[in-house]
């Protein structure tokens, strides 16, 4: 009786242990991909992809790729000081960036389509406006007077944009405030009567997907600025 149960048991024990192994073997590997794209004032396309493990390692033996709108591949080899598969891509392209991630992490290539816009003279700098409370414009008036609040409007061939416009000196910035629309206003005295060489600058912004890659696993950005664009002060 004492035979019978030992076998039984020993059976038991190997079917267990090969229903574990057919378990673990059909786990496939994961990790985790982060891709972020840039395009700081119209230069160059910064192109970075992060690979996790499983183990939060990261991964620097996969073969990465990006494609741009013009069917122009490159590859992007790991840059160990970027921590990441790193390429500056010389001219920025306006639409979708295929990028595709080829690791033994995952049973295929994973394979991303992320937009971008190039922004280029997306601002008309001759329709700047900027005119104080009396009626005032800096395109008009050799020096107008920033006692009064200073309503500044521009227009965009782009829509959805986030603005940042700066008003500065040589020395120090003196107002600055980031918007979803085309129009600001300026509170009086901001400017301090006499000031010289003061300058007016918009910065444009697209975007797309999270810069904390918590709503999208990519971030795609470009930038455009107008430059300083200079006006006298009372």
């Amino acid at each position: 009786m004492k035979k019978y149960f030992l076998i039984i048991l020993l059976t038991i024990c190997f079917l267990l242990d090969f229903i574990s192994c057919r378990n673990s073997s059909s786990i496939s590997l994961s990790g985790d991909i982060r891709i972020s794209l840039a395009s700081p004032y119209n230069d160059k396309v910064e192109a970075k992809v992060y690979i996790e493990g499983p183990d939060g390692n990261i991964v620097n033996g996969a073969i990465v790729s990006i494609k741009d709108s013009a069917n122009t591949v490159s590859l992007l080899d790991y840059n160990f000081q970027q921590g990441c598969y790193y390429k500056l891509i010389d001219k920025p392209s306006d639409g979708f960036y295929t990028v595709v991630v080829k690791s033994r992490l995952f049973d295929s290539p994973v394979v991303y389509s992320i937009p971008h816009t190039y922004l280029e003279d997306s601002i008309d700098y001759k329709l700047i406006e900027m005119t104080n409370q009396i009626g005032q414009s800096y395109q008009k008036y050799d020096s107008f007077d920033t006692a009064y609040p200073i309503r500044v409007t521009w227009l965009s061939a782009m829509d959805e944009c986030t603005y940042k416009v700066i008003i500065r000196t040589p020395l120090k910035i003196l107002y600055e405030v980031s918007t979803n629309n085309k129009t600001i206003e300026i509170p009086a005295n901001t400017i301090p009567a006499g000031t010289s060489y003061v300058y007016l600058q918009i910065q444009q912004q697209k975007s797309y997907g999270d810069i904390l890659f918590e709503d999208a696993d990519y971030y795609s950005v470009s930038v455009f600025s107008t430059g300083n664009i200079s006006f006298n002060v009372q």
